[in-house]
């Protein structure tokens, strides 16, 4: 794999940025996909078997231009904010969080974001290949362009700078 990748880089005229999406993720860190995660924070105050798909229904019947998970998204946090400020018992976050709530951070978006940084441990199974993708990474690309919110490339790819935002 390592000399069919490093062959296509060296064919290249210009240095790549790659794009990498969840799958990566996926792959390293057994992370859930989209639609999983937000299954997994709906469980977090209603663990009933339809909790997920009424929201999936209510999204349907608007319009969603940017997709249905963003709007899908959008109805969970509603419930999720409100029920974490009446619930102590779903609350996971540590100090840290729990202050970024207080100056006016999301429940659900600081929930969230301690989850995939508690949940972002490398499996070991691919320690060598991630070893082997910092060497081509040092020696062939430009940069990556990511929409995920792990913490992957800071971890493990840390000399490419980061850029938060549209």
């Amino acid at each position: 794999m390592a000399d069919k990748l490093n062959e296509m880089i060296n064919n290249f005229e210009t240095i790549p940025f790659l794009f990498i999406g969840s799958g990566f993720s996926r792959r390293y860190f057994e992370l859930p996909d989209w639609s999983s995660l937000l299954k997994h924070m709906v469980k977090q105050f209603n663990n009933g078997p339809f909790a997920y798909r009424s929201y999936e229904d209510r999204a349907s019947f608007r319009e969603h231009p940017y997709g249905l998970n963003p709007l899908i998204a959008t109805y969970i946090e509603e419930d999720f904010n409100r029920e974490w400020f009446h619930n102590p018992s779903i609350r996971n976050v540590d100090e840290k969080y729990s202050k970024l709530i207080l100056n006016g951070c999301s429940p659900f978006k600081a929930e969230v974001s301690y989850y995939l940084n508690e949940n972002s441990i490398l499996n070991e199974k691919y320690k060598s290949e991630v070893s082997l993708l910092r060497n081509v990474a040092k020696k062939s690309i430009a940069g990556i362009i990511t929409t995920n919110y792990d913490l992957f490339f800071e971890k493990y790819l840390s000399e490419y700078k980061s850029y938060i935002g549209q």
